[in-house]
């Protein structure tokens, strides 16, 4: 007995050892890219939201992960117009970057990668509407003509929201398969607000309606918070043009790229999508020419070299995942 009481304890600081150091040589970036993406098509909310994480303490947007899933978020990037769609995915690139985790322990070896997934629109190819027509306001026939001209100018102003499906009324709804998301993050929300209120007696009771608060503070900007069903374009002559003709001639998003910031904390977790972005879109205008989007990142993002269009990558039809195990 006093020979097996040491061994066990030894058995066990062993098998606790081996599993602080061990490797996890599966999970790969590109192959949870790939996952990612599989996700984002299948229109699977609960599995994209769960693909989501970080190596560092960062609260996502007000209503969860899925903020960058639905429209009526606000939230920009945004990937609503990609979900539940028929797109191709290309071969991806990937690049170490430098961690930026704080305070992990010594077992931790937090990794992180930029992947790059070419994306290709041939089947689908969501419409890029003007900035007042995608937050439901009507515009004038010389606006319209005017954005059709240049859809480059200030394309980065909510830039994939104002990239649709449809005109038609409801196209920004909020999806059924991500409400119960929604809920319950809201829930776990209003359990905080109750216990900070809770912790400040004293306080005044009621508060002013969020709407009102986001007029006073930004004023006129307030107007591009919620993307809407698409506004319509009214003709000098009084009449409406048709949501037919106006489709017939927006612009059309034929390729880009999904650039996906991928972390995880130690060799012993999955990767996970801490960021992303939409990079490099390519349109094509009523006639199928291309049109490259220079002003996709916003005035204060530099980079130190410009990447070649998406659309000059070969595209592959069945994912990656299928061959890796």
């Amino acid at each position: 007995m006093r020979v097996i009481l040491p061994l066990f304890l030894i058995g066990c600081f062993l098998i606790v050892l081996f599993q602080a150091f061990r490797t996890d040589q599966p999970s790969d970036p590109r192959r949870h890219a790939f996952l990612f993406v599989k996700h984002v098509k299948d229109n699977d909310y609960a599995k994209v939201v769960e693909a989501f994480g970080g190596n560092i303490c960062r609260c996502p947007a007000k209503l969860g992960w899925v903020s960058y899933l639905i429209y009526n978020s606000g939230e920009e990037p945004n990937l609503a117009c990609l979900m539940g769609r028929n797109f191709e995915s290309g071969p991806v690139q990937v690049k170490a970057m430098k961690s930026d985790a704080k305070n992990y322990s010594v077992l931790d070896r937090p990794e992180d990668y930029e992947v790059t997934v070419p994306l290709r629109f041939d089947t689908y190819r969501p419409m890029f509407l003007p900035l007042d027509m995608a937050y439901g306001y009507d515009i004038s026939g010389e606006q319209f003509e005017k954005f059709l001209a240049d859809p480059d100018h200030e394309a980065w102003k909510g830039l994939t929201l104002r990239m649709r499906p449809s005109l038609a009324k409801g196209a920004v709804d909020q999806p059924e398969a991500s409400k119960n998301l929604v809920n319950r993050q809201k829930a776990k929300e209003k359990q905080e607000q109750i216990k900070q209120e809770q912790n400040k007696p004293g306080q005044e009771p009621g508060k002013p309606d969020q709407n009102d608060l986001e007029k006073e503070l930004f004023g006129d900007a307030a107007r591009y918070n919620t993307p809407k069903d698409a506004g319509g374009v009214k003709l000098a002559d009084g009449t409406t043009l048709s949501q037919e003709a106006i489709a017939a001639r927006l612009p059309r998003l034929k390729s880009a790229r999904l650039r996906l910031h991928m972390v995880r904390r130690d060799q012993r977790q999955p990767f996970t999508v801490f960021h992303f972005v939409i990079s490099d879109p390519v349109l094509c205008d009523e006639k199928n020419n291309d049109i490259t989007l220079l002003n996709f990142r916003p005035p204060s993002v530099t980079t130190p070299e410009v990447t070649a269009p998406a659309a000059t990558e070969p595209a592959v039809t069945a994912p990656a995942t299928t061959t890796q195990k």
